[in-house]
Formats: structure tokens, C-alpha cells, sequence
């Protein structure tokens, strides 16, 4: 029996999660709130991007806000048999992730909510985020 190497400490990521948001708006003010209120402490990461200061991001979220959203892991975090699992966010309409001083991690959005916070699909995204990672780096006799 074949055993690969267990995952450590190091290789789990913390998710990181983006809302795009306008000042201003209360309601990018309330979904802020309850994040806050409702997760624990280093339970992952928020990157918020304004979409006012941006011409392209003011067009395709200007309705919108506040949208959140789940940085997916990209492929380059799994080995080679755990490709399709990485890139499978972008035939589910996932949008590219910029990798500038604008943008958070490399990888794809997947939006789980917008207006309004959806607590059971920020649950469920938070819980299987490193799944996986942690799927495609251990043996089927570990699972």
C-alpha cells in the first residue's frame, strides 16, 4: 500500500473571503457587522475592495453591494491528480481573481451572497475550503 505524506500545519490555507463594497452603503456596513459578530477571530481572512474606485468593478457590481465572495484555491496549490477540482469554480461561473495591489490571492471568486449575508453558504464554503487540498494530498485509506 502506497502512503502519502500526511498534510501538515503549514500546507492548510485560511480562506479568505472578498467583499466588494461602497462606502457608504449600509448595507456594506451591516454584512461587515455580522461577519464580525458571527465568526470567530482568524476563522479567515477579509479583503475589501471598493468598488468606486475601480471604472470596471463600479459597472459590474454597482447594484450589487455588497457582494462576498470565496477566494478558491488555486491549481497550483494541488498536486497534479487534484486539478479538476480546483479549476471546476470557473465552469460554475467563477470570476478570475487578480493577483495586484487591487486584488487578493491568486484564484477564482466564487460569490456566496450579495445584499444580504447567506450564513449558511458562508458556513458551508468556510467548511470545505480545504477539503481539496486535503483530499487530492492523502490516499483514499486515510479518508
Amino acid at each position: 500500500m502506497t502512503r502519502f505524506p500526511s498534510v501538515a500545519d503549514t500546507d492548510v490555507v485560511l480562506p479568505e473571503l472578498v467583499m466588494h463594497y461602497r462606502e457608504g452603503c449600509h448595507l456594506c456596513e451591516d454584512m461587515q457587522q455580522q461577519l464580525a459578530e458571527l465568526f470567530e477571530p482568524g476563522e479567515f481572512r477579509l479583503t475589501l475592495i471598493d468598488i468606486d474606485e475601480d471604472a470596471v468593478l463600479r459597472e459590474a457590481y454597482n447594484v450589487r453591494v455588497p457582494v462576498l465572495s470565496l477566494v478558491q484555491l488555486p491549481a497550483s496549490r494541488l498536486p497534479e491528480e487534484g486539478l479538476e477540482v480546483a479549476t471546476a469554480g470557473l465552469a460554475q461561473g467563477a470570476k478570475p481573481v487578480r493577483n495586484d495591489a487591487k486584488g487578493p490571492l491568486n484564484g477564482t471568486l466564487k460569490e456566496l451572497c450579495e445584499h444580504f449575508l447567506d450564513l449558511v453558504a458562508v458556513r458551508e464554503a468556510l467548511a470545505s475550503y480545504n477539503r481539496p487540498l486535503l483530499a487530492a494530498r492523502t490516499s483514499p485509506a486515510d479518508r
